[in-house]
């Protein structure tokens, strides 16, 4: 479980594609605190620690994982967000986060004025789940829904965000990594047995 909350941004320094399996290195400061088999939610995915080193750690991926996500997109020396698993004493910021992608969706506009917003096309089959002013993770960041249409949301990011993440480096057309809030899942769950 994670919180949504970016504590580095790793980069992708090594990706080896056998048959069945990816494997990404990925230098980390964080990367000599890392047991192996721990979880590390890289960008929005919950992955885990194969091997770690003193500025690195590597991880597997599986294809259901690329096929369902942005990660095969990635290419050597792309920074992504990183996130170790929460501990119980952590401070609970940002929302519960599973590290498991629902779908991606498309960046449709970028509105850079007093805010830096962004638009996201949103699937139909997931629109039920976003609300304004409630949470999403995108790309593994814990960000509140500002705005909802028909077919779109909108978050707005202050600077810390920006700074700590890679969204100004995204473009129109880019795929992000969406996981919806989990109590919007399980309240549609609990509902949908009662009817």
């Amino acid at each position: 479980m994670f919180t949504g909350i970016v504590k580095e941004l790793g980069t992708i320094t090594k990706i080896d594609v056998k048959k069945d399996i990816t494997t990404w290195q990925i230098k980390s400061k964080m990367a000599a605190t890392f047991e192996l088999g721990a979880s590390i939610m890289v960008h929005g995915v919950c992955l885990t620690v194969v091997e770690t080193g003193s500025d690195f750690f590597v991880v597997n991926i599986v294809p259901e994982t690329l096929s369902c996500t942005n990660l095969g997109a990635k290419v050597e020396g792309d920074k992504v967000h990183l996130e170790p698993s929460l501990k119980l004493q952590d401070a609970l910021d940002g929302h519960f986060v599973l590290g498991h992608v629902d779908t991606t969706a498309s960046l449709r506009e970028i509105y850079d004025r007093d805010l830096y917003e962004l638009e996201f096309n949103l699937p139909k089959n997931y629109q039920q789940y976003i609300v304004r002013k409630g949470s999403v993770a995108i790309n593994g960041v814990s960000l509140t829904v500002a705005d909802v249409e028909s077919d779109t949301f909108t978050v707005a990011l202050i600077p810390e965000t920006l700074k700590r993440t890679t969204f100004t480096k995204l473009s129109k057309g880019d795929l992000v990594n969406i996981e919806i809030d989990m109590v919007a899942r399980y309240l549609e769950h609990m509902v949908s047995k009662r009817v």
